[in-house]
């Protein structure tokens, strides 16, 4: 399975960054990445970031959860 980047605005991936704060910082995630890249010449001009990311949430509540992705699964 392939992970293909998401285009993002800066807001956008902003507020991607800030869920994944308040998950980590309310117990509610233990693990995942991010990565964020300069777009390519395919990306719209509305964007300014290609983002990937995986990390796990619903942990707070003493359960296994789950995993919410960023990106394109192909």
């Amino acid at each position: 399975m392939d992970h293909h980047p998401q285009a993002m605005t800066s807001a956008q991936l902003a507020a991607l960054l800030q869920n994944i704060i308040n998950a980590i910082e309310t117990g509610d995630s233990w693990e995942g990445f991010i990565e964020y890249l300069m777009p390519d010449e395919d990306t719209p001009k509305e964007y300014q970031y290609l983002v990937r990311a995986r990390y796990r949430i619903g942990n707070a509540d003493g359960s296994q959860g789950g995993m919410r992705f960023v990106g394109d699964l192909r």
